[in-house]
């Protein structure tokens, strides 16, 4: 389970979580990109 007990846990999960999104959501918006530039071939 995670660990919400102290606040460096909570802020350490809360950091991890962050920058999980901002990856997920920057590969995403690559892939749209990409597809974008290939055309409709």
């Amino acid at each position: 389970m995670i660990p919400f007990h102290t606040l460096s846990q909570r802020h350490l999960v809360y950091a991890y979580l962050a920058v999980f999104i901002l990856q997920f959501g920057y590969g995403l918006w690559l892939i749209v990109q990409w597809r974008k530039s290939r055309g409709p071939n």
